[in-house]
């Protein structure tokens, strides 16, 4: 039990200092971390400052762009994000 809260505060860490690398290495960082995270997902760029709460209930499709400062959260719920899709900066969902 206390290994699962330790591997679960470690993983809020990481993708709290993912939310703020910025540039190429930053949007590579993130794509490949959120590829593994999201239920479904390929080409992501998500840009610097982003946050998800329970990206395991998100499914992206492909060529998808996230602006700055947006918030996700599917806590209660799912979101199904189709494919070609673009939000600005500030978004919440």
């Amino acid at each position: 039990m206390i290994f699962k809260q330790l591997i679960d505060e470690l993983r809020i860490w990481f993708e709290a200092f993912l939310r703020n690398v910025p540039g190429r290495i930053g949007i590579y960082l993130r794509r490949t971390w959120y590829k593994v995270r999201f239920r479904n997902s390929s080409e992501l760029i998500i840009a610097t400052g982003c946050e998800f709460i329970s990206p395991q209930t998100i499914s992206l499709g492909e060529s998808v762009v996230i602006g700055r400062n947006s918030f996700f959260s599917a806590e209660d719920g799912l979101i199904e994000v189709g494919d070609n899709t673009a939000f600005n900066m500030n978004v919440h969902i």
